[in-house]
């Protein structure tokens, strides 16, 4: 793959021979571009900020026309804002690009990317770290896809995006399927508790290891694609007969449960705006769901049978060839957009309805299985009374009171939690 600095495209340029011939000149080769973060004041409100290259000091902006266009830009603005006031901007990202959002990255690493420290804007100090993390995963990614020209290739709005035109792609949607599919998909789970106070409390994400969740994930088995209708109840044992992978219309009941543990399951609960009526559900949901909730089946579509997923579509060998890769931030990243590319709904303009979304099988079964392992750390995270805000794509939410952090950081300890960085919590709470 040729990819160079771009100090040295063109350096050939104008040569000539001793007979003042000019030379045959090298056709320039790709270049990488640079990668940076612009962390407006008020996201909300998108005008000065602070910014910084990977590699560079952090310096101020008063407006985003203001940032160097020849660089690409992840700021910290997203959803319909960053449609609305910056997406036109060709060197303006929003701040998922990379799927989490700097505020989540720099949450990783124990960081603000919001407020006044006690040197000034917390910006100053995140914004230099968070752009070499972001600026090593373009940088990643470019190789182990074997982007020639990554200048040609980070055009959309979210990594995954432009992963996705770059791999193997799941089985197309049959058109029967299309709404108990939308209906069975759930990215993440919001339990609502009500309106709890807890004085003195702060809210922290505890996250997987984002590569080796990855390599997980990718190991479910999904449905083969070669499905039946059954149009009548089914029993529920049938349903879970895992050499016939189903997806069933199922109506669930929690009210004989314990409230505490319904809550948690967050059937259909997921933040953002409202979806498809949670009806369906994949059995890879079903297998988990079923252990705490009474679930009753009324029709199914069921496969012949199961198979994993395709060795093309798992992570680059590139990726996961050194075990010590794991432990790059930047490379977790890649892999957690890899995944992702997968599992997001994608935009059909030649469906008939107001409704263009769809979703494949393998992302409705991979979202299940993302659910089933992240809610099983949130449980466990429950019963040694954290309280659970959120859990999904490999990280539970959870909020405690400051005086808890020892124990937080002891229960992250017995569960291979590889983020967020303590040390930098303990600091920012006046632990240590």
């Amino acid at each position: 793959m040729l990819i160079r600095a771009q100090s040295d495209v063109g350096e050939r340029a104008g040569a000539r021979s001793a007979k003042g011939r000019p030379e045959a000149v090298e056709p320039a080769r790709p270049t990488m571009p640079r990668f940076g973060v612009a962390i407006f004041d008020n996201p909300k409100d998108p005008a000065g900020g602070w910014a910084c290259l990977a590699g560079s000091e952090s310096f101020r902006f008063r407006q985003p026309s203001d940032l160097p266009n020849d660089c690409l830009w992840v700021c910290s603005v997203d959803g319909m804002e960053y449609m609305r006031r910056l997406s036109k901007m060709h060197h303006l990202r929003p701040s998922d690009f990379f799927r989490s959002s700097l505020k989540h990255i720099a949450a990783d690493l124990g960081l603000h990317i919001d407020g006044e420290g006690r040197f000034g804007s917390v910006a100053t100090v995140a914004s230099p770290k968070l752009a070499k993390v972001v600026h090593r995963a373009a940088l990643i990614a470019a190789q182990v896809y074997g982007w020639s020209d990554p200048q040609e290739i980070f055009r959309a709005d979210n990594l995954y995006e432009d992963i996705r035109k770059n791999i193997a792609q799941p089985p197309a949607v049959h058109h029967f399927m299309r709404s108990a599919l939308l209906s069975a998909y759930q990215s993440y789970s919001s339990p609502d508790w009500g309106s709890d106070y807890e004085p003195d409390s702060i809210v922290v994400t505890l996250r997987m290891n984002r590569l080796l969740y990855a390599q997980q994930i990718l190991l479910t088995s999904v449905p083969d694609g070669a499905w039946a209708y059954i149009d009548s109840p089914i029993d529920l044992n049938a349903a879970l007969d895992p050499d016939g992978p189903t997806l069933v219309e199922a109506t669930v009941e929690t009210a004989n449960i314990d409230p505490s543990i319904s809550a948690l399951l967050a059937f259909g609960s997921q933040p953002g705006r409202r979806g498809a009526l949670r009806r369906w559900i994949s059995q890879r949901e079903l297998m988990w769901l079923s252990k705490y909730a009474r679930v009753t089946v009324t029709r199914a579509y069921k496969a012949a049978g199961s198979i994993l997923l395709p060795e093309r579509v798992h992570l680059p060998q590139a990726l996961t060839a050194d075990p010590l890769f794991s432990l790059s931030l930047s490379a977790g990243l890649v892999a957690e957009c890899h995944w992702t590319a997968f599992c997001t709904p994608t935009f059909n303009p030649r469906l008939p309805n107001s409704e263009k979304k769809e979703v494949s099988v393998w992302g409705v079964w991979l979202r299940a299985a993302d659910r089933a392992m992240s809610f099983d750390l949130a449980l466990a995270a429950h019963r040694r009374s954290f309280y659970v805000l959120g859990y999904g794509n490999g990280s539970v939410l959870v909020r405690l009171q400051r005086s808890r952090l020892p124990d937080l950081l002891e229960f992250a300890m017995e569960n291979n939690i590889a983020h967020p960085s303590f040390r930098e919590i303990f600091e920012q709470n006046g632990m240590i």
